[in-house]
């Protein structure tokens, strides 16, 4: 089980920390705030995106952090929503399939192994 690291104390395991974060997200609050008061929306999703990733091992933050300037990047770079959302579908596909990929791998060296102990002669003390 991973527990997540923040500023030298040992916290929750972060799957759970996740799933709190999401389970408290509001997406009415969210809407209105970003419609209503776009610079106090703006601040707020700063600080909640700060916390998810100081929930974190340094390592994992450390990739939660670039990920993140590289969605903050082209959500810029794109100039609209609709764009944006695309080409962060196109990044999530990509790790996706890199994911599958290593995946396959696992499974393939796991068959070998199994393979080649099934074939070890008995081991004698």
């Amino acid at each position: 089980m991973l527990v997540a690291v923040s500023k030298g104390r040992t916290a929750a395991p972060a799957p759970f920390i996740a799933r709190a974060l999401l389970a408290e997200f509001d997406f009415d609050h969210w809407a209105s705030l970003a419609r209503d008061d776009p610079p106090a929306y703006f601040r707020a999703r700063a600080r909640a995106i700060r916390r998810f990733i100081d929930a974190h091992s340094p390592d994992q933050a450390e990739r939660l952090e670039e990920t993140q300037a590289k969605i903050d990047s082209v959500r810029v770079v794109c100039g609209n929503p609709r764009h944006a959302s695309y080409q962060l579908a196109g990044m999530l596909e990509e790790q996706l399939r890199t994911l599958h990929d290593a995946l396959d791998r696992l499974l393939a060296l796991s068959e070998e192994l199994t393979a080649a102990l099934a074939a070890a002669p008995p081991h004698e003390d």
